[in-house]
């Protein structure tokens, strides 16, 4: 019987795995940790042992947004219930999710492309420990496409009236910052976790977690992100904002400078979102757009520059759900939103004052490009780190100094007064 279920999820698996790479069924095991500060030790397999780190990825509280029976409801949801089992390993670049309530169950990234999954219809092995799947995703596109970040749809005049005078006083460079990102999940996306809050939380805690590894690599200020909510959509009227591409919805296409217009649009009609420095879009959606009447696919993510704790601070990206495969544009596109360009281009004349990146080449493959070609792929390179820091020498970007833990969580108590937002407040561990 074990066989003839591990036959069957193999089957199973050949119907969307096309374009992964397998690497066999592992059997994950909790070692000894022999660490003086008493880290976690996983092995996954005899090539690979992690080193678990406990990871911080939310605000103390954050709100989840969805909807019940066609209503508005956000719930209440406690940090340190979420991140209960969330670590990493900076070493391997693992960012993970891992319980051992009934033998150890393991979900996430391992490095640029490596993934592993628990496989709860596979038979445990002889010393009980549960089956997981170890997989490889496809590699991004390593070209230079300049269509992934833009500036948002407004007048020349509007522009430089938000951007104001190039004479602003120098202000102290905090050691750290903290921006904090609303993530809203479209309806295609959050469909595959079966609209289920804790797989959503859980997947963007992963995701978050992945990102912040490589933003750990900015240090002067460290800059490490917050997830302070996250929205649900469960039906395309939850989201106006969706432009699709007539007679291409079968392969659920939509054109995604448009869809991003529309979304910031929309953002600025909730105060759910003012406490946010960035609010981003994930979809699972085709991100297209219109070139010399052909449509391209070739974008997967896009976001306003510099555009942070503006009114234009919104992004998205396209992801396949559960496969993490969108962690590294997810990454890339919101360090577009704190300023920085692609590497080896020049600066924008969207915000006033803005550097650029031409200094740092293409070639060289930190994270701001697309080689990915080794260690730096991890990392952002100094022109990013300049661009931060250039960008938060302005009043208009002093939000992100402050993790805004405390003035949030009064914003959260007030809203639980309100009577046109239902709250429920999630106890602890029950935010299922």
């Amino acid at each position: 019987m074990p066989g003839f279920s591990l036959k069957l999820w193999t089957v199973a698996l050949f119907s969307f795995c096309f374009a992964e790479k397998e690497h066999g069924i592992v059997y994950p095991r909790m070692l000894e940790s022999r660490s003086a500060t008493g880290e976690k030790m996983l092995k996954i397999n005899d090539d690979l042992t992690l080193t678990l780190q406990k990871s911080k990825v939310f605000t103390d509280s954050f709100l989840f947004s969805t909807t019940k029976d066609n209503e508005p409801i956000d719930y209440y949801v406690r940090a340190e219930d979420a991140e209960r089992d969330i670590y990493h390993d900076p070493t391997h670049m693992a960012s993970v999710k891992v319980t051992d309530e009934d033998g150890v169950e393991v979900e996430g990234i391992l490095g640029q492309r490596l993934r592993v999954q628990p496989l709860p219809v596979a038979a445990r092995n002889s010393e009980g420990l549960k089956a997981h799947r170890l997989y490889e995703i496809e590699a991004h596109e390593a070209q230079h496409l300049p269509h992934d970040y833009g500036t948002p749809n407004a007048t020349r005049d509007y522009v430089e009236s938000r951007a104001g005078s190039t004479n602003f006083p120098m202000y102290e460079i905090p050691m750290a910052i903290y921006p904090e990102v609303w993530v809203v999940a479209d309806s295609e996306f959050s469909k595959q976790f079966n609209f289920k809050k804790d797989k959503v939380i859980t997947y963007f805690a992963v995701l978050m977690n992945a990102a912040n590894l490589r933003y750990a690599s900015l240090v002067y200020p460290k800059v490490q992100l917050r997830i302070t909510g996250i929205t649900m959509n469960k039906s395309p009227k939850e989201e106006p904002y969706i432009v699709k591409v007539q007679r291409h919805e079968k392969y659920r296409n939509i054109l995604f400078k448009e869809t991003l217009n529309k979304f910031n649009t929309h953002m600025k009609k909730y105060k759910l979102y003012n406490e946010s420095d960035i609010v981003f879009l994930v979809t699972a959606k085709n991100m297209s757009e219109w070139v010399n009447k052909q449509l391209k696919s070739w974008t997967g993510g896009y976001a306003y520059i510099g555009t942070a704790c503006s009114q234009w601070r919104v992004g998205m990206c396209e992801d396949r759900p559960t496969s993490y495969y969108g962690a590294y544009v997810f990454t890339h596109e919101l360090a577009h939103n704190l300023g920085c360009n692609h590497d080896g281009d020049p600066a924008g004349d969207w915000v006033k004052g803005h550097i650029g990146s031409e200094d740092c080449p293409w070639k060289d493959g930190y994270l701001m490009s697309y080689e990915m070609k080794d260690e730096r792929q991890y990392q952002f390179s100094y022109c990013c780190q300049r661009e931060i820091r250039n960008l938060y020498n302005r009043p208009e970007f002093m939000l992100l100094e402050r993790t805004k833990e405390d003035s949030h969580n009064t914003a959260l108590e007030q809203a639980s007064w309100q009577q046109d937002i239902p709250v429920k407040l999630l106890q602890e561990g029950v935010y299922a």
